[in-house]
Parts: structure tokens; C-alpha cells; sequence
């Protein structure tokens, strides 16, 4: 899984805080910075643990997934522990 680019990072930013703060009516303590320090950092984390997740796929799947197949099973997962789905 790359790395999103510093620009691709400041617009998850700017589309997390239109859609979380905004369209999902949910109060924050968070600054326009703060998000973007909050991306970053989850980036990076995602990055990190790309080996673990994968190797806690099942290795019949892992090998017929595809690596944006396994970031949208991730998103989604993370999606229905917030709640969101």
C-alpha cells in the first residue's frame, strides 16, 4: 500500500473535516492542523502495519486480493468500528 503525497494527505484532510465534522454533525477539538498531523500520523501507521495486515488475511485470499482490494476491506472495517456503516 503507498504512501499518500503530502498533497493527497492535505486533501483526505480538507474531505475528513467536511465530511466528518460537517456532513456526519460531529464536534471536534481538532484544528485544520491537527487533522492534518491526524492523517499524516494514521498514513504512516497504515503504512507500518501494511505487512500485518496482510499477513492476517487468510492466505487463500491474500493471494487472490488485490492490494486496493485489501485497503478497501481495511477502510470498510474501520468504517463499521466508527460506526459510519
Amino acid at each position: 500500500m503507498a504512501v499518500l503525497s503530502d498533497a493527497d494527505r492535505k486533501i483526505a484532510a480538507r474531505k475528513f473535516i467536511r465530511e466528518v465534522f460537517v456532513g456526519l454533525n460531529q464536534t471536534a477539538q481538532l484544528d485544520t492542523i491537527e487533522v492534518k498531523l491526524l492523517i499524516d500520523g494514521i498514513d504512516g501507521g497504515l503504512e507500518a502495519a501494511a505487512g500485518s495486515i496482510n499477513q492476517a488475511i487468510d492466505p487463500l485470499v491474500r493471494s487472490k486480493a488485490t492490494t486496493s482490494q485489501k485497503a478497501l476491506a481495511t477502510a470498510f472495517v474501520a468504517l463499521k468500528r466508527a460506526g459510519v456503516i
